[in-house]
């Protein structure tokens, strides 16, 4: 019996429940019995025997669970004669059933009517309209054909070469033939057409043959023509070999040609032991002559062991350290841990705190542990050294993300009154500002306000009030203006940015409150590339009449980022006004190079301009603006 390939066990069985009456009607025309290698029936199949037959199967269908209906069905209808399986096929392909039910029941019908009476199911497969539900009845049928007679199946095949299904449903029957009788099932394969043969069809007759013979098996695949066919096949005895007796298979590979057939059929074979016995491919793996080919073993072998048993890959690896070359391979063995098993994957960090995957791990670690025992993974988290407070920080905010998310003003109280004087109190503040501000801005930046003086308060406030700007930025503004000296001009920054992205016009009003300095270029930089991107017209003319300075410097260069990346020549005269002699002549240089790419004459008349008019090039500028120039002459 082949995997199901439908999904769901939802059903509407009421097409099953026909009145009696019909059957009776139909009892005139009631079918005629196939031709079976079961016993004869006396008599044809009656309508009461049908309507029983297709009741049972509703009750089946109606049980909970996909593959416990599908097996119950296949038991069912292991008891039916092939007359009633004939009957029922051909009595049932006349409803309408959903697709789920046909996937479900027309494959152990036809599954069964194959065992009685192979070439009856298949003539019964024309009746089937749906493409997809005949390639899963053929799959069935040639599976139970080849269990009985391969050889009989084979030639059935022969006669279906059209059928776009051939090669899957060849490679179930070589693989039955393969079990009774492998060299007899290669020497079929050997003389279909070469059109019909394939790696899954060697492959499935190889691995059988090695089952019972793997020298023979190993032997046959060798004497293949050279071709991939040959490889795959030597592929298939490696993986099949390796899982019964290691030692004679990798002996066996090193007979191989040297080079790419044996590197490739080694490959094969470690993987495939790997996934047995990780242990000894990886120690076998690491004896392997240094190079790409060995590196590629031990990271695939070592990645899969890694996701089955993290545990067993870190306890292997802490008794085989070999420096940096698992470091990869443990990052996927605690990620993996942390998310089945976070307090061990803790203390495998506990106990190796020089591990590179800390920092990738802690985060992801403590947000998993809080779902499963949030008081444990919150101790924890405070238990981390103090001297990374980033990563400390890190893995306190995702141990609480949770709570901050879904209850900020709880999450508010709870910082208060457990962690006030915890190193991570302040990160912890804005993370509870982000969450609160956009329920109850209000209440968030009042809570802010309310902190004890200090960095924690002024974060917490800055960050209030930046989200708070979102939603109403005059207000937020007004606000800002009754801070503390050293906490006002950073909130205004944030205001002011958050501003732009709504009324620039009105932001640009506001930097007047800025004092001149580094916070205040950063302001009009920003309100410049918003309004740049609402109204660059009007945000041009707001630039062109700042005054002379660092903070106008800044403006210019987001009218260069934005529009002279395209369009380098329209933003000339903008770089040539910028105050900074050094800033304007590596602007002036960039824009004049980018330009000649598109318009080699007029870039070389700025170039000309540019050599005349600024002063201070450096040596490779002066060179970049001449070449510009004289490259115009030549052309």
């Amino acid at each position: 019996m082949l995997q199901a390939v439908a999904t769901g066990v939802a059903f509407a069985a009421g097409w099953f429940l026909t009145p009696h009456a019909e059957f009776e009607a139909a009892t005139s025309s009631t079918l005629k019995a196939v031709p079976s290698h079961s016993a004869r029936r006396t008599a044809p199949v009656s309508a009461s025997e049908l309507a029983a037959a297709k009741t049972k199967l509703a009750k089946i269908l109606q049980a909970p669970g996909h593959q416990s209906v599908r097996q119950q069905l296949f038991d069912y209808v292991a008891s039916l004669d092939v007359e009633t399986i004939a009957a029922l096929v051909h009595d049932l392909a006349s409803k309408t059933l959903s697709m789920t039910e046909k996937f479900l029941i027309f494959p152990a019908l036809v599954s069964r009517w194959a065992e009685l009476d192979p070439q009856g199911a298949l003539a019964a497969m024309a009746e089937l309209n749906n493409p997809a539900l005949k390639t899963e009845c053929l799959l069935e049928i040639m599976d139970a054909y080849s269990a009985h007679d391969p050889e009989a199946a084979l030639a059935a095949l022969a006669q279906m070469e059209d059928n776009p299904n051939s090669h899957n449903a060849l490679t179930i029957v070589l693989k039955n033939y393969a079990e009774r009788d492998p060299q007899a099932a290669f020497a079929a394969l050997r003389n279909l057409p070469l059109g019909q043969q394939s790696s899954a069809s060697y492959a499935a007759v190889i691995k059988n043959w090695v089952y019972q013979d793997p020298a023979g098996a190993a032997a046959a695949a060798l004497a293949l023509p050279a071709s991939l066919l040959r490889n795959d096949s030597l592929n298939a005895v490696a993986e099949a070999w390796v899982q019964q007796d290691s030692a004679f298979a990798l002996a066996w590979i090193k007979t191989l040609p040297s080079g790419s057939l044996q590197d490739g059929t080694m490959t094969i074979a470690l993987q495939a032991w790997g996934q047995r016995d990780p242990a000894a491919a990886v120690g076998y793996a690491t004896n392997l002559p240094e190079g790409q080919e060995r590196d590629s073993i031990l990271s695939n072998i070592t990645d899969k062991w890694a996701q089955a048993d993290p545990a067993a890959f870190l306890a292997w690896a802490g008794e085989n350290p070999s420096g940096a070359a698992f470091d990869a391979t443990t990052l996927t063995a605690l990620k993996t841990m942390a998310a089945s098993n976070p307090a061990a994957a803790a203390d495998y960090l506990a106990q190796h705190p020089e591990s590179n995957a800390a920092s990738q791990v802690i985060p992801s670690l403590a947000f998993r542990w809080s779902q499963l025992d949030h008081d444990a993974a919150l101790a924890w988290a405070q238990s981390l050294p103090t001297d990374n407070a980033a990563l400390r920080n890190s893995a306190i905010s995702n141990v609480l993300s949770t709570q901050i998310a879904t209850d900020p003003a709880k999450s508010a109280a709870f910082l208060e009154q457990n962690l006030a004087t915890d190193p991570a109190f302040g990160t912890l503040a804005k993370n509870v500002v982000i969450s609160w501000v956009n329920t109850d801005p209000e209440a968030a930046l009042n809570w802010a306000r309310n902190l004890p003086a200090g960095d924690a308060q002024n974060g917490a406030v800055i960050t209030a009030l930046s989200r708070y700007a979102r939603l109403d930025p005059q207000t937020a503004w007004n606000d800002s203006v009754s801070l503390p000296a050293n906490t006002r001009e950073l909130a205004q920054i944030n205001v002011i940015s958050q501003w732009a992205d709504q009324q620039p016009a009105q932001a640009s009003a506001m930097l007047q409150n800025l004092p001149a300095g580094r916070n205040l270029d950063t302001a009009t930089s920003e309100v410049a590339a918003s309004w740049l991107r609402q109204d660059p017209v009007v945000a041009s003319q707001w630039i062109d009449g700042l005054p002379q300075g660092s903070a106008r410097d800044g403006a210019v260069m987001q009218i260069i980022a934005i529009t002279g990346k395209n369009d380098p020549g329209s933003v000339l005269n903008w770089a040539l006004s910028l105050g900074d002699p050094g800033t304007r002549n590596l602007q002036v240089v960039n824009l004049v190079a980018r330009w000649s790419a598109t318009n080699p004459s007029g870039a070389a008349d700025a170039a000309k301009n540019s050599i005349d008019q600024l002063s201070g090039l450096t040596e490779p500028q002066r060179n970049t603006l001449q070449k510009i120039a004289a490259s115009a002459a030549t052309r």
